[in-house]
C-alpha cells in the first residue's frame, strides 16, 4: 500500500478527531472508517466537479425555490406529513425558519 504525506496527514487528522470524540474503536476499525470517509469525499468531489463543469458550459439554471418547496411538500405528503408543511410555508414566506418542536 502506498501512501503519500497528504494521505498520512489526513489519516492523522481523522484519527485525532476520532480520539477527541471519545471513539473506542480499534485502529483497524478507524482505518476502515477513514477509507470509507475518503471514498465518500472522492465521490462528492467528482459530483461537485461535474456540477462546476456543467455551470462552465452554461447549462446551469437559477434555483427555483418554489419548485424545490413544492417537491419537498409532495415528498412529505407521500409520507403523510401535510399539516406541518402548510405551517412551514407561512413561516418561509415571512422569511422565518420553522422551529422543530421541543
Amino acid at each position: 500500500m502506498s501512501t503519500d504525506a497528504n494521505e498520512l496527514q489526513a489519516f492523522q487528522d481523522f484519527l485525532a478527531g476520532e480520539l477527541n470524540n471519545g471513539s473506542r474503536d480499534s485502529l483497524t476499525q478507524v482505518l476502515t472508517k477513514f477509507r470509507a470517509h475518503q471514498d465518500e469525499a472522492t465521490k462528492f468531489r467528482e459530483h461537485l466537479q461535474g456540477s462546476i463543469d456543467q455551470a462552465n458550459r452554461g447549462e446551469a439554471q437559477e434555483l427555483d425555490r418554489e419548485a424545490v418547496r413544492a417537491e419537498i411538500r409532495d415528498e412529505l405528503a407521500e409520507e403523510g406529513i401535510t399539516e406541518r408543511c402548510r405551517a412551514s410555508d407561512g413561516l418561509l414566506r415571512q422569511g422565518r425558519s420553522p422551529q422543530p418542536p421541543l
